[in-house]
């Protein structure tokens, strides 16, 4: 296929090659004495010799170019791999980050969401103590999915498609380290200090950095969504198709600095701002608090016997928040063979216990999944454990 498309290209070519060599062949071999016509056939045969050497030259300037245009495009496609992985990379690198600072500044949170719940504490003094930080406050305008089509219509009744596919932009800012600040929200905050590269802490730089990641989020989304339009409506998938990607799931931000402390918190309806532990996932208050150092708060010493005979007072579910209710039962009906066995006085001292020997004792009393419950009631009994530490509360 490659010899006859090039005998297509230099079809000309070879015509006039094939008919200057038949005049040069006549008028060498064929010819006695030297006429008008020998001399015809000799300007001709220069001419063709002449035009095929041009165009055999165009060719080369062809080829050349070509070969050029190839070669700039092979490095800007190269270019554009090595910039994909290294926005892949810092992105990972991030997202870890994010997920190591969100575990170390939740221990913080969960003994102030514990102490709040249990009004052991009040919230507003608390706030007092939170240390004003620099945030980016993230607006964002899309353009959302359709939510559905007609797949068919009669008189009677109209059947839709529901579209399972969603905007995929949020998730990517939550793994960034963003909180969205409610549930449908358009505003989303986070700290500089949850960003791992200090150049992300400049403004233009997060801009740049955020662009790319959202171009690149849109054309995955634009695909998915494409991939159910077509199952479902041939035409409206052509309709896309042909429009293309620039006229859908538009999407543009405005970023913006601010320092956000105790200050510059309402609380409009009360000191309740949200701490409980199903909340504090999407409240401002985590942000807030989750700079709080535990060491900076200084307890009376009334508060802190109180806090220290609430801990003596407490049932392993303090430790066991996400597990169901008959294996708690089981361990809450055991409690006391629990502690005469593993020889603690209450169950935050069970972090100080061997892993083994809290397996052993659940095991013991038959709890099916006693090795995962024993890792979380020691994971759980240091958090607590360490916190408690730091407010200077001695449960030993």
């Amino acid at each position: 296929m490659k010899i006859i498309n090039t005998i297509k290209d230099n079809l000309v070519i070879l015509l006039e090659s094939l008919i200057a060599l038949v005049l040069l062949i006549l008028n060498t071999f064929f010819s006695g004495t030297t006429n008008y016509k020998e001399i015809i056939a000799w300007i001709i045969f220069g001419l063709l010799v002449f035009d095929i050497l041009i165009k055999l030259y165009n060719k080369y300037l062809d080829y050349k170019k070509e070969k050029e245009l190839k070669e700039q495009n092979d490095a800007k496609h190269n270019q554009q791999i090595k910039d994909l992985q290294s926005i892949q990379k810092e992105l990972n690198e991030q997202k870890e980050f994010n997920k190591e600072y969100k575990e170390k500044k939740e221990k913080s949170v969960k003994i102030l969401n514990r102490f709040f719940s249990e009004s052991l504490l009040n919230e507003t003094d608390i706030l007092k103590l939170a240390k004003s930080a620099q945030y980016y406050l993230l607006y964002v305008y899309s353009w959302s999915f359709r939510s559905e089509i007609v797949v068919k219509k009669t008189k009677k009744k109209t059947e839709y498609y529901q579209f399972k596919t969603k905007r995929q932009y949020p998730i990517f800012l939550e793994q960034l380290g963003f909180t969205r600040m409610g549930v449908n929200s358009t505003l989303f905050i986070i700290n500089k200090e949850k960003l791992k590269q200090e150049k992300l802490h400049e403004i233009v730089n997060f801009k740049k950095f955020l662009n790319k990641n959202f171009k690149s989020i849109r054309r995955e989304e634009f695909k998915l969504y494409l991939e159910e339009v077509k199952k479902q409506d041939k035409k409206l998938y052509k309709k896309y198709t042909k429009k293309g990607l620039d006229n859908y799931l538009k999407i543009n931000f405005l970023l913006l600095e601010s320092v956000i402390h105790s200050g510059n918190i309402g609380l409009v309806t009360g000191d309740f701002i949200g701490l409980n532990n199903k909340k504090a996932k999407e409240d401002l208050a985590k942000e807030v608090l989750g700079n709080i150092a535990l060491k900076d708060i200084n307890l009376g010493s009334e508060i802190k016997i109180k806090i220290k005979d609430y801990f003596k007072e407490q049932d392993f579910d303090i430790l066991l928040e996400e597990i169901s209710n008959k294996t708690m039962k089981k361990i809450s009906n055991n409690r006391h063979k629990i502690k005469n066995e593993l020889q603690v006085k209450n169950v935050i001292q069970i972090c100080k216990k061997n892993l083994s020997d809290i397996e052993s004792v659940l095991k013991g009393i038959k709890v099916s999944n006693y090795q995962e419950i024993a890792s979380k009631m020691k994971t759980e009994a240091e958090i607590y454990y360490n916190a408690l530490q730091d407010l200077n509360i001695n449960i030993d």
